[in-house]
């Protein structure tokens, strides 16, 4: 146990949404399932986050409307805080749901409705547009999908080898390491 007092809830939730849904995968609003990934609590300082993920990727979550999204994620934090008084946990703690899809890592700030996406979000819908993916790595080996890639700074060719860029898609991130509450890469993040 670190000084932070670290637990880890994650069985007892699943446990908890798997007695509606078998597998514990459920439905959001906007009709696309998802899986509870992670659920982890800073108890000294009463963070909460959960991380879910859609696995669903032939029409990326990134591309829904900014109030499908908030819904799915706001549906999301209400499993969880039902979850929490059923468990009676103090109402005291701050919560995030995290949710990974295509690649991205969005992060919502339940508490001032605010969510955290990646800036190239824009670039990410254009690729889905003109080639039908949010994967960068799928434009591999296609000239156009490489030179879109390159030009969008999202990759770059070294020795004639496009290779994307990762770090390019970084956005506002949050975790529980060492039983401690841990934020980061704001600045590469848009919010709404």
């Amino acid at each position: 146990m670190t000084a932070c007092d670290f637990t880890n809830d994650q069985y007892e939730f699943e446990s908890y949404i798997a007695d509606d849904e078998e597998y514990s995968v459920m439905t959001l609003p906007s009709g696309q399932s998802f899986v509870s990934a992670d659920l982890d609590r800073d108890k000294d300082k009463y963070y909460t986050i959960l991380q879910i993920n859609v696995p669903d990727e032939s029409v990326p979550w990134g591309l829904l409307s900014e109030d499908e999204q908030k819904n799915d994620l706001q549906y999301a934090a209400k499993i969880l805080i039902d979850y929490a008084k059923s468990a009676s946990w103090d109402n005291n703690y701050y919560l995030y749901v995290k949710i990974h899809n295509a690649g991205l890592d969005f992060v919502y700030d339940y508490e001032t409705d605010t969510l955290y996406y990646s800036k190239r979000l824009g670039q990410i819908k254009l690729m889905y547009e003109d080639f039908g993916t949010a994967d960068p790595k799928e434009l591999i080996g296609n000239l156009d999908g490489e030179k879109f890639l390159v030009a969008n700074q999202m990759a770059e060719t070294k020795h004639e080898v496009t290779e994307i860029n990762y770090s390019t898609f970084l956005s506002y991130n949050v975790f529980i390491n060492d039983g401690c509450f841990v934020d980061y890469g704001l600045e590469y993040s848009t919010a709404y």
